[in-house]
């Protein structure tokens, strides 16, 4: 017996695989459009949208596909499970319970939205879980490459038409109902004239949603660089421009600099070519009176100190700080999942959520799952760096806003994170020196030195 002889896993049937991969690519495409498409269901904020059903074939499909032998995907599932299973954990211990002991004084509100958190992270997880059994090869990536980019296109064409007013929100979808008794929040969709697109009600959404799968096209590109990128990066900063989100747009921004600073050619013609757009697009701001009020509320990102760019947040926080302050165990351990729906509502900035809810506990375990995270995205994807500056950027954005937190304004955004990192972390590059490219925990191939080789004989 040969002890150094590698193990070879099972590989997985090929209409399994197959499935599987449409599966996931399914999920990409249903990120362009996140509205309800069935009015069923308990509340409105529980809907069904496309993603919901692609998330359900995604899962099913994975069953069939053998487990991953790679240590480090296995590291990422468990880790987003276990932050996962804490934030729900505090649901049952902290709002659950004292509300079965004895009767609550405040509303139930927080049962309502700590089981509604409760539900989307379980399906954020089974999405993330799954997308890391579905195999890749360089084919597939490409695919995916397609999608992504098709995504961004519509994105950003659906804000555009909107913010313009060549359509209405409400085109896209006129079987939601206006009546905000009847669909809540999403009333609110079918009745504004903001560019939101097809991603949902909150302009913020809509913002992050086109970061996102911005940085998933470029990150998934072999040449994703110099004035192809720039003209995908810029025109993407116009539609983030025109939701109205400044948190959004802020984050978007750091995202555009810092990818384009890794070659600093890029950055001198972004910027070049970002000075041209300015000049052709001035005279118009400056004549329409809806657009002036647009640019003038997106430069007050650049006064993040001013309260009156703040929209009343610095109140908030400070409400929120001083409810922490009357009740010190809350600092600890928060008020349970879903718990500020009764002790004062969001607060509309991610790590204060995170401790008004979730304590210092769960602060301080986000921060290790976001920096292992940052650490791997830095060290495995530097060369083409997108996905890692994408996130710095929404992490910017959730300093005014609950990015990264299963708020229904924010829709299905951390499972679409989740999988297009699932996607990524697949494609493990080659170390240097290498003659080839690693697709990580890939049961159809197997590791000789340096090199991956395919069990069909050709190289991946």
């Amino acid at each position: 017996m040969n002890p150094a002889a590698p193990s070879i896993a099972r590989a997985p049937h090929p209409i399994a695989s197959f499935a599987a991969f449409a599966s996931l690519c399914l999920f990409v495409a249903t990120q362009a459009y996140t509205i309800p498409v069935l009015l069923i269901g308990p509340s409105w904020a529980v809907w069904p949208m496309p993603t919901d059903f692609a998330t359900v074939a995604l899962a099913a499909s994975a069953l069939f596909l053998p487990p991953s032998t790679d240590a480090r995907l296995l590291r990422y599932r468990m880790g987003v499970g276990a932050l996962f299973a804490f934030a729900s954990a505090s649901f049952v211990l902290l709002v659950v319970v004292p509300r079965l002991v004895a009767p609550p004084v405040s509303g139930q509100g927080s049962i309502n939205f700590g089981a509604f958190h409760v539900l989307r992270l379980a399906e954020f997880w089974i999405a993330f879980a799954a997308a890391l059994r579905v195999p890749l090869n360089p084919r597939r990536v490409a695919i995916l490459r397609l999608i992504a980019f098709a995504v961004v296109a519509w994105l950003i064409f659906s804000v555009f038409v909107t913010y313009l007013e060549i359509m209405k929100p409400r085109d896209f979808a006129p079987w939601i109902p206006k009546s905000r008794y009847i669909a809540g929040a999403w009333s609110f969709y079918a009745t504004t004239k903001e560019g939101v697109g097809t991603v949902g009600y909150n302009h913020a959404y809509t913002a992050i949603q086109i970061s996102l799968m911005t940085g998933l096209a470029l990150q998934l590109g072999p040449r994703t660089h110099g004035w192809g990128a720039i003209a995908v990066l810029l025109t993407s900063v116009v539609a983030v421009f025109m939701t109205g989100s400044r948190a959004g747009l802020a984050g978007h921004l750091v995202f555009v600099v810092g990818y384009l600073a890794v070659r600093p050619g890029w950055l001198i013609g972004g910027a070049l070519a970002a000075a041209l757009a300015f000049a052709v697009v001035a005279p118009k701001v400056q004549t329409d009176n809806t657009d002036h009020e647009m640019m003038d509320r997106q430069l007050g990102a650049a006064d993040p100190l001013d309260s009156s760019n703040l929209s009343g947040r610095d109140h908030i926080w400070t409400e929120r700080l001083a409810w922490l302050n009357d009740n010190p165990r809350a600092w600890a351990v928060g008020s349970g999942l879903g718990g500020t729906a009764d002790t004062g509502g969001p607060a509309h900035m991610m790590p204060l959520q995170i401790v008004a809810e979730l304590g210092l506990v769960g602060l301080a375990l986000s921060l290790v799952a976001l920096g292992r995270l940052m650490i791997d995205l830095w060290r495995e994807h530097r060369r083409v760096p997108a996905l890692f500056w994408c996130t710095v950027g929404l992490c910017v954005s959730s300093l005014t806003q609950e990015t990264f937190y299963p708020e229904p304004a924010m829709g299905q955004f951390i499972g679409a994170f989740l999988v297009a990192l699932a996607i990524v972390f697949r494609q493990r590059p080659a170390p240097r020196g290498s003659t080839a490219r690693t697709l990580a925990g890939d049961p159809a191939a197997v590791q000789v030195g340096d090199v991956t080789r395919k069990l069909t004989g050709s190289g991946s």
